[in-house]
């Protein structure tokens, strides 16, 4: 099955998809699931927006909530974590993962799901050590400190991660592992991002937590997104292992004194929360579905596909929250990176005529997973961009499915250290010791094998239902939500497939609350051609509506057959 992965999605969905269907009409090709790194932005409506971080000229209310009414149907089966800029109150009602529309999965906090056989794991949120060793404390209406530590991921989700003992296929995280920039072309990131420089020499860039999951899970894939640059890499487990002489790796605990040891996280997004300017509104560029792609191969033994392409967003209105990001003026180019995890930059000729198009398009190679871990452990590493025009923000991959039935299900050990390790999940700011992964292990064990005798006795089903169900309002451009209507819905509701979930697995759903989900709401009138985008209590602005209807495809088979390298690029 083919897979495309998008970096920041930033609630562009319209934009997205609309790339996606794009690519599929000049390719002659079908995409069979859509994964999304983070900063994914489920706005269903203007109260929502009041649970972001972000500074108000950016709330905008995006596109999201037209699949989370039904009215747009979402294309693909579509998988996201969460980022640094998320409507936490919402997420919070699917902590264990969830439909946040129809055909729309998020994975939870932490969560593993398996799609046509293929395992799929994925923690939300960023590293910040100040708060790593806390419990899941905030609660709504959420300060504005709570708004952004919400987000910061919780030992307690990466130890659950870290117990995980059989293959995964996929991970997908919203920041990087640290270290991980040594196994690609470190230079070249550099030159793109020269702020990154103190952070790679003294190596903290990215995130620790997630540094330990690599060393733990080995993935075969690796999927991130957050520092708005494209960046692969190879990590040869063998060198990984040996990469740098720590003393005490990984996340810091706890100073003899019982204080926090405090660490600066350098590729959070820092945004000023008083940020006044305006916002800067893109033109709409010109559209040539004839252009010629560039063409990136290097010579290799075996072959499959992949496409990256950077695409125009038609209606976007620039939301740079990072001060330091640079746009990118051409797109990042083949790295050939050797065992010794060393990066010679293979450079490749660039037309200004195809940063002009919708579709800015290269072609690469990328070997099927099958292919992987074949002579050596290795996890082939890709950070993304947002979705920007003249951004690498998409890749597609070839992924040989194990079942032909292209279905969500639950993933059974995953299953078993939710089970486990729930008493341990804290919704204060201590969280409880956990013990050591050999006394959980045996735990694990023996819950997986009461779980698979009911899967064999017709007791559990591993399938996961399609029981999406309305919570909160979705917007409505006809009604401006009043202050009390806004102060209502920023609590979370209590969500019928949270509540599903934990009896269906035996554990207490500790996600309860006094708001119930509300019944559907009443049709209203279609929506016009000019949408009113509203942002927060200010005065709403005007944003030309450009959906790209379906394109028409035709029913001949086409292939894409390009050579492979040795890097996911």
């Amino acid at each position: 099955m083919k897979i495309a992965v998008e970096g920041c999605c930033h609630g562009q969905l319209d934009d997205i998809y609309g790339s996606i269907r794009l690519l599929e009409h000049k390719e002659g090709i079908k995409i069979d699931l859509v994964l999304i790194c983070g900063d994914f932005q489920a706005i269903r409506n203007v109260a929502d927006l009041e649970c972001m971080a972000v500074p108000k000229k950016y709330q905008q209310i995006g596109t999201f909530h037209k699949y989370y009414s039904g009215t747009k149907e979402v294309p693909y089966p579509t998988v996201f974590i969460g980022g640094n800029h998320e409507a936490s109150n919402y997420l919070w009602e699917l902590f264990y993962g969830g439909w946040a529309a129809k055909n729309l999965y998020f994975l939870g906090w932490a969560g593993v799901i398996k799609f046509g056989g293929v395992r799929i794991a994925g923690s939300s949120g960023i590293f910040n050590a100040h708060h790593y060793n806390n419990g899941h404390y905030e609660k709504a209406p959420y300060s504005t400190s709570d708004m952004r530590s919400i987000y910061h991921v919780r030992k307690y989700d990466i130890r659950k991660l870290g117990l995980l003992r059989q293959p995964i296929d996929i991970m997908l995280t919203h920041d990087w592992p640290r270290g991980i920039e040594q196994f690609g072309d470190v230079q070249k990131l550099l030159r793109i991002k020269k702020h990154f420089r103190a952070e790679v020499a003294r190596n903290d860039l990215g995130s620790r937590a997630n540094e330990e999951l690599l060393d733990k899970l080995v993935p075969k894939y690796w999927f991130s997104a957050h520092l708005h640059v494209k960046f692969p890499a190879l990590v040869n487990h063998d060198a990984w292992v040996n990469r740098f002489a720590r003393n005490v790796p990984g996340p810091p605990g706890p100073q003899s004194g019982g204080m926090e040891i405090k660490v600066d996280n350098p590729d959070e997004i820092v945004i000023s929360m008083d940020d006044d300017d305006d916002d800067d509104v893109l033109d709409t560029p010109s559209v040539n579905l004839n252009e010629t792609p560039v063409d990136m191969s290097t010579p290799a033994s075996n072959t499959a596909s992949t496409q990256v392409i950077a695409t125009s967003n038609p209606d976007e209105i620039i939301m740079d929250d990072d001060d330091f990001d640079e746009p990118a003026t051409t797109s990042v180019m083949t790295n050939v990176i050797t065992e010794s995890a060393k990066s010679v930059p293979t450079h490749t000729p660039h037309t200004a005529e195809i940063h002009d198009e919708l579709i800015n398009e290269t072609t690469e190679k990328v070997p099927a997973l099958e292919v992987v871990n074949q002579v050596t452990q290795s996890t082939r590493f890709l950070s993304l961009d947002k979705c920007l025009p003249r951004r690498d923000f998409l890749q597609v991959l070839d992924v040989p499915s194990v079942d032909e039935n292209l279905t969500f299900e639950y993933d059974l050990e995953w299953l078993a250290i939710t089970q486990v390790t729930q008493q341990y999940l804290s919704l204060q700011h201590h969280q409880p010791a956990i013990p050591s992964d050999n006394i959980l292990y045996s735990q694990i064990d023996q819950k997986i094998e009461e779980l698979q005798k009911q899967v064999d006795e017709g007791a559990l089903d591993l399938r996961i239902p399609n029981n999406f169900v309305l919570t909160a309002p979705y917007h409505d451009y006809t009604h401006r939500m009043t202050p009390q209507e806004i102060a209502e819905n920023i609590i979370p509701y209590s969500n019928p497939q949270t509540e599903a979930f934990c009896s269906l697995i035996g554990i207490e759903n500790k996600f309860k609350s006094s708001k119930v989900a509300r019944p559907p709401q009443k049709d209203t009138e279609p929506e016009s051609i000019v949408e009113l985008v509203e942002s927060g209590s200010s005065t709403p602005t005007k944003r030309q509506k450009l959906d790209l209807p379906p394109p028409t495809v035709t029913s001949i088979e086409t292939s894409i057959e390009v050579e492979e390298t040795t890097l996911l690029e």
